[in-house]
This record gives structure tokens, C-alpha cells and sequence, in this order.
């Protein structure tokens, strides 16, 4: 989890979205992202979808696929 929000900054709104307190929370550096969504009783594959679109959109997405 904590990788994905050092790598990708902008999906913080999708886990506000869904109620997830992963922000600023200890177990974030430890946890997969299954295991948060698994411990929110959250849809996987929603959650994948919304993050994968979020960052699609994001700058640092576009600037990684400039490097291909």
C-alpha cells in the first residue's frame, strides 16, 4: 500500500473514496493491497478499477509511458 501512494500521490482520493484510512496509517507500510481491502470488506476489483483509472489520468503515469 505505502508504494502505491509514494508512487502514485493522486490515488490518495480514491482511498478516501472508499473510506480508507490508509493515509498516515502505520499498517500501510505493511499491508498488501488485498490485505487493506480484504480488512475494509471492500470490492477488489472495484477498487483496482478506480485506481487504475485514477492513475491512467495522473501526470507521473503519462510521463513513465514517455519513457517506453
Amino acid at each position: 500500500m505505502h508504494l502505491i501512494l509514494e508512487k502514485w500521490p493522486e490515488t490518495i482520493s480514491v482511498f478516501l473514496e472508499y473510506r480508507m484510512s490508509c493515509i498516515g496509517c502505520y499498517m500501510s507500510s505493511f499491508d498488501t493491497l488485498e490485505d487493506a481491502l480484504r480488512a475494509h470488506n471492500l470490492p477488489i476489483t472495484d477498487v483496482l478499477v478506480s485506481l487504475n483509472q485514477k492513475i491512467a489520468e495522473s501526470d507521473s503515469f503519462k510521463l513513465d509511458r514517455d519513457d517506453e
